[in-house]
């Protein structure tokens, strides 16, 4: 009955936040949530699951305040299931969350108290997920030499090319700025 009631619904909504479909994956997260209080569970690792989905869910929908609210739930979830995979989870979605509230570059200088908050430290085998949502944030806080060294220690080809492109777009938006503004070294911005 757990199973099918809380465990299915939970897993369905992970695998609809990574799709994309995020209306979908809060009615399943709050589904398995729903079904997950009335057997008396809260901490166990479906409902982890779904806590993560809802939270990415309503964060995927730009609706910070709700997703402040799910998030508070997923540090709860995540103190007391303890897996370090949902750690360095609930960090991305803290930095996103961060990030939407008060623009990326605010998040430049935020990301360490942001993933402590969430009780991740680096190095970590899963500092991956937080390494583009670093050049992101270097790079609208116009901090492009960083961002550039940052982008070019992204795991993944495809992850390195994105943020490598992120980097690009920055550089050339801080040099437009500056040659519109008559400035001849952009890094003086």
């Amino acid at each position: 009955v757990l199973a099918v009631e809380v465990t299915v619904p939970a897993i369905r909504a992970r695998v609809q936040a990574a799709r994309g479909d995020v209306l979908d994956a809060e009615r399943s997260a709050t589904a398995a949530l729903a079904a997950a209080q009335r057997h008396g569970l809260r901490m166990n690792p479906a409902i982890l699951e779904a806590v993560l989905a809802g939270t990415a869910a309503v964060l995927g929908q730009g609706r910070t305040d709700d997703a402040a609210v799910w998030l508070d739930d997923l540090l709860d979830v995540v103190d007391g299931v303890d897996y370090p995979y949902s750690r360095a989870h609930a960090a991305t979605l803290t930095v996103e969350l961060h990030a939407q509230q008060h623009g990326w570059a605010a998040t430049a200088g935020a990301i360490d108290d942001l993933c402590a908050r969430s009780g991740h430290s680096s190095p970590s085998p899963l500092d991956h997920l937080l390494q583009p949502l670093h050049v992101r944030a270097l790079a609208a806080a116009g901090r492009i030499d960083e961002a550039a060294v940052a982008a070019d220690a992204v795991e993944g080809v495809a992850a390195r090319a994105i943020a490598a492109a992120e980097v690009a777009v920055a550089a050339r938006r801080y040099q437009d700025v500056a040659a519109w503004n008559g400035i001849a070294d952009p890094n003086v911005i």
